[in-house]
C-alpha cells in the first residue's frame, strides 16, 4: 500500500473543523485503505483517539447504530490510559434508553476529539433520514467526531449540515491517484520502473481511479490495455453490484452514451425522473461530471467507466445493448450526427447509419469535418 498523505492532511483538517466527515466515492477508490492508514497514525500518535465500526445491515436502525458507535468508543477508550473515561463509557453503554445515554455522553469530559470511523456506511444509509441521527451529529458530545465511509450519498446530511459547516466531504477527486501516486505504486508495490509520461497517461485514461490504475500496473502495459474484461468484471462485481438495483439498471442504460442530458437519460432508462438518479450519480462521484445546471445540465461519463458498463451490458443482454444504441442514434442524429452514426454502427443498423450520413454530409463538410466524415463513412 502506498501512503495517501494528501488524503490524511484533508482528514486532519476536516476532523478539526467539522463534526462529521463523509468519505464518498465508488468502490475501488481506496476509501477504507486511506482512512485506515489515517486512523492507524492517529492511534499511534494519541492512543484512544480513534474507534472503528464496520457497519452491517443489522445497524439499519438508529438504536442499533448507536450501540455500534458506543462499542467502538469503548474499544477506543481501551487503547487509552484514562480509566475514568473507560468506566463512564461502560456505564453509559448499559443505560436503558437513548435519552439517558446521550445525557451521560454529554457529561463525559475528554480533552481531545475522539473519532469513530463507520465503514460501509451505505448499509445504514436509511438512518440519515431520521431526525435523531442528524441531531446526534449536530448536538452530540463536543469531543465526538464521525467519519462515514460510503458509496452512497447521505443526502440529509449533505443538504443541511454541510451548509452550516458541520459536515465535510472527502470525494472521489480527493481520493483519485495523481501521477506521483501512480509512480509510487509502480515502484513500491509492483516493482516497475515507470516513466513520468506513462504515469500521466495512466491518470488520464483511468481518471485516477485506484482500482483501474492497479489493473493497468498488473497488466504491465499502458492504458491501451485498460479496456479489457478485467475492468468490465471489476465494474460489474465491485461497482454495479454495490448500487441499489434500480440505480445500477439506470447506470447501465445511461452509460450507453458517454454524454447525456436529462432527456436522453430518460429515453435510455425509461424513467421520467431521470434527473434524480443523474444528480445522485454526480453527488456520489460515480465517474460522471456535470456541466451547467437545471434542465440545461449536461452529464459526461468517464470514458473508461462508460466503456466498462457497455461491455457489461453487451455481454449480459446483447439485444438491449443494440436497442439502446439505436435509440441513442435516433435521438442524436440531428444534433450530433457523427455520434449518432457511431451508435447506429454499434447497434448493427447500417441503413440507419447511411441515412444519417446522407442527411448531414454537406453540413459536416462545410464545418471542415471531412476527416471525421470519412471515418464515419
Amino acid at each position: 500500500m502506498i501512503a495517501r498523505t494528501d488524503v490524511h492532511r484533508i482528514l486532519d483538517l476536516h476532523v478539526q473543523q467539522s463534526r462529521a466527515v463523509v468519505v464518498l466515492a465508488p468502490s475501488g477508490f481506496g476509501k477504507t485503505v486511506a482512512v485506515g492508514q489515517w486512523a492507524a497514525a492517529q492511534r499511534q500518535h494519541q492512543p484512544g483517539s480513534v474507534g472503528w465500526l464496520t457497519v452491517t445491515e443489522q445497524a439499519a436502525d438508529f438504536p442499533e447504530l448507536i450501540r455500534g458507535i458506543m462499542t467502538a468508543l469503548r474499544h477506543a477508550a481501551g487503547d487509552g490510559d484514562d480509566a475514568q473515561v473507560r468506566r463512564a463509557l461502560a456505564t453509559a453503554f448499559e443505560l436503558p434508553s437513548l435519552g439517558l445515554l446521550f445525557t451521560a455522553l454529554s457529561t463525559i469530559e475528554i480533552p481531545g476529539p475522539v473519532t469513530v470511523v463507520l465503514d460501509d456506511f451505505q448499509k445504514a444509509i436509511g438512518v440519515t433520514q431520521s431526525t435523531e441521527f442528524v441531531e446526534f451529529i449536530e448536538h452530540g458530545p463536543p469531543w465526538l467526531r464521525l467519519v462515514l465511509i460510503t458509496t452512497e450519498a447521505p443526502e440529509a446530511l449533505l443538504t443541511r449540515l454541510r451548509v452550516h459547516g458541520q459536515v465535510a466531504v472527502v470525494a472521489a477527486g480527493d481520493l483519485a491517484f495523481t501521477a506521483e501516486d501512480v509512480l509510487s505504486a509502480a515502484g513500491q508495490v509492483h516493482q516497475q520502473d515507470l516513466a513520468a509520461g506513462d504515469a500521466e497517461h495512466i491518470v488520464q485514461s483511468t481518471g485516477g481511479w485506484p482500482a483501474a490504475v492497479r489493473l493497468a500496473l498488473l497488466d504491465g502495459e499502458m492504458p491501451s490495455a485498460l479496456y479489457d474484461l478485467d475492468v468490465s468484471e471489476y465494474i460489474r462485481a465491485a461497482v454495479l453490484a454495490r448500487l441499489r438495483p434500480e440505480l445500477a439498471e439506470f447506470v447501465l442504460a445511461a452509460t450507453v452514451c458517454t454524454r447525456v442530458d436529462e432527456r436522453l437519460a430518460g429515453v435510455l432508462s425509461g424513467r421520467a425522473d431521470a434527473a434524480g438518479p443523474l444528480a445522485e450519480c454526480a453527488t456520489s462521484g460515480l465517474f460522471i461530471e456535470r456541466f451547467g445546471s437545471g434542465e440545461d445540465a449536461i452529464y459526461q461519463w468517464h470514458s473508461m467507466f462508460a466503456h466498462g458498463c457497455g461491455e457489461v451490458l453487451r455481454q449480459s443482454d446483447p439485444a438491449r445493448w443494440s436497442a439502446l444504441n439505436l435509440l441513442t442514434a435516433r435521438e442524436l442524429r440531428d444534433r450530433y450526427p457523427l455520434d449518432a452514426v457511431e451508435h447506429a454502427v454499434r447497434g448493427a443498423d447500417g441503413p440507419l447509419a447511411a441515412e444519417i450520413i446522407t442527411d448531414h454530409w454537406l453540413e459536416l463538410l462545410l464545418e471542415a469535418r471531412s476527416v471525421a466524415l470519412e471515418s464515419a463513412c
